[in-house]
């Protein structure tokens, strides 16, 4: 396991998955006799696996909806920021860039 990951110590990932399996990142445990990391299926760890994916489709279910109100901020911004007269002065200087100035063609 250490070679494939690439890390010097084989405690450093030992430590890195059961980190992982505490924070419920990952559903697994280490086999340190064997050196490998061991995955639980679906109904193997016991009585209390349905609740744990229901805590996992609850948190998932909370930030999709964090992220969707995230994103309606967002577009409500830029809807209030593109009309705005100062961004909207901007915007079309910085279109005009490069752009002959219709003054300086009358003077000539």
């Amino acid at each position: 396991m250490v070679q494939r990951v690439g890390v010097e110590k084989e405690e450093d990932v030992e430590n890195l998955v059961e980190s992982m399996c505490s924070e419920g990142e990952l559903d697994a445990r280490v086999d340190q006799e064997r050196g490998v990391v061991v995955f639980q299926r679906m109904g193997e760890g016991g009585s209390d696996d349905s609740s744990q994916l229901k805590t996992r489709i609850n948190t998932l279910q909370q930030n999709l909806q964090e992220a969707l109100s995230l994103n309606s901020k967002v577009k409500d911004i830029h809807r209030m920021v593109s009309k705005h007269p100062d961004y909207l002065q901007k915007s079309v200087l910085e279109n005009d860039i490069g752009s002959p100035d219709p003054e300086e063609e009358t003077k000539g």
